[in-house]
């Protein structure tokens, strides 16, 4: 089935990916299904952004240039932005596995993946998640 084949109702995505064309792509696609994206390229930013954004669905890199994402998304949830998390990740290890399992990470997606992945991902995210 086709990512566009069933409609969902549109999220706030907060994108952490230092790769600026994969991060673009994530951006495109996920906006042309109608959802809000935010990307940025460092955990920094993503802390900064996520209390005025206040994201559904945050989708991030394992590896980051100023921290891991792990790290961000530890310090996003200490402000109070507690939203679904879908790890990308080029490190298909045990450790990381684990650790994304013990932060209530929604799902792993690892590099390369489909961009409809994601897209049926999102789709599976309430709305408030407050």
């Amino acid at each position: 089935m086709d990512a566009f084949a069933a409609p969902s109702p549109p999220r706030k995505v907060l994108v952490v990916e230092d790769e600026p064309t994969l991060a673009e792509n994530i951006g495109t696609y996920l906006e042309a299904m109608g959802h809000e994206v935010r990307i940025v390229g460092d955990g920094s930013s993503a802390i900064a952004l996520c209390g005025d954004f206040a994201p559904d669905l945050l989708v991030f890199d394992y590896s980051l240039p100023d921290m891991s994402g792990f790290e961000a998304l530890d310090a996003m949830r200490r402000r109070g932005c507690h939203c679904a998390g879908v790890l990308i990740t080029a490190h298909p290890g045990d450790r990381v596995r684990y650790a994304a399992n013990a932060r209530g990470v929604l799902h792993i997606l690892y590099k390369p993946f489909a961009l409809a992945d994601l897209a049926r991902l999102v789709r599976c995210v309430p709305a408030d998640r407050s």
